[in-house]
This record gives structure tokens, sequence and C-alpha cells, in this order.
């Protein structure tokens, strides 16, 4: 698959539209203290293993997109019910990946635009992450993906691609 970037309209309408953490209407300098629904769900998980991460994964958008405004300070939550909404449907981007011992298949959509892709992968295991490593065998020669996988709770998972120059993620779910 190719290589896959957030669009840098979405966090800008994120970054103008989330309160920071702490910065409540009135001036008050009070944490809010909601965590992410989120962060509370990966306290108790055991670490992913290969086993665990077999099945068919999509992405989930509104925890992606309370995860992205979360990691760069900002409260998803405080936006208005309708702004968290068009957020949400604005994020014009589905991705699936469907993973099995050896083989991996693939369906991203943004817009319009469909691609697929199907290869092999490996798991190494690296603590409470596991390190996948995607090999498809393009047109043009074999393509590899590195993805860091962490375990948030049993059907979600954190999926960093760590081969972007930017910080890229999305947060999956089982299917």
């Amino acid at each position: 698959m190719k290589r896959i970037l957030v669009p840098a309209i979405l966090f800008l309408f994120l970054a103008t539209q989330c309160r920071t953490p702490g910065s409540r209407p009135g001036g008050s300098s009070e944490p809010d203290n909601v965590p992410s629904r989120i962060d509370t769900a990966t306290i108790q998980e055991p670490p992913a293993t290969a086993d665990w991460l077999y099945g068919s994964w999509r992405i989930d958008k509104r925890a992606t997109l309370e995860r992205m405004a979360r990691e760069n300070n900002m409260d998803f939550d405080s936006l208005p019910p309708e702004t968290r909404e068009e957020a949400v449907n604005g994020f014009n981007l589905d991705f699936h990946l469907t993973l099995g011992p050896v083989n991996w298949k693939g369906i991203l959509q943004e817009g319009a635009k469909r691609t697929e892709g199907e290869g092999t992968h490996s798991i190494e295991s690296q603590g409470d992450a596991l390190l996948l490593t995607m090999n498809e065998n393009t047109g043009s020669g074999l393509s590899t993906n590195r993805l860091r996988i962490l375990r948030l709770e049993q059907d979600l998972l954190k999926m960093i691609f760590l081969d972007e120059e930017e910080p890229v993620f999305f947060i999956l779910r089982r299917q």
C-alpha cells in the first residue's frame, strides 16, 4: 500500500477548534480532569501478541481523532457535538486490514480513490508493543511498511506508521 499521510487540513481544523486541557471557558486554568476514553482503556490491558493481532481491523475515526487531539495537547471532547460529528464525517479516509499468521490484505479508501494491497508480514514482540513488518510485491518491486502496534483494549489497537516523515497513526477496532 502507498504511504499514508493524515491530511494536514484535518489537523489544522482540530488545532483551531479544540481547547487545550486546562483552558476552560471563563479563564480558569484548572485542568479538565476528563481522561480520554481511549487512555483510560489502556491501563489494564496485557501486551499485544501475534495471536491477539490476527483478524480483521478497521479504522475507528472518532477514536483516531480523539487520540490525535490528545497527543497534540488538545481536548476533542471540548468541541460542540455538531463540530465533533463534522470532524469525524470530514475524516475522508477508511482503512481495513486483515492479518493472518503469514499474510495480510488491506484496503485504503481516500475519498473516491481506493487502493488495495496484500502480501506477507512478520511480527516481532517489543515488550508491550509489536513490530509489524508488511511486505507487498508491487509492479515496481518489493514495498515494505513498518508499523508499531499497541494494544489499547481487547478489540482496539493503535497502529503507528514508522517510516513516515511526520508521526502518523490510526486507531483500529476489531471487526
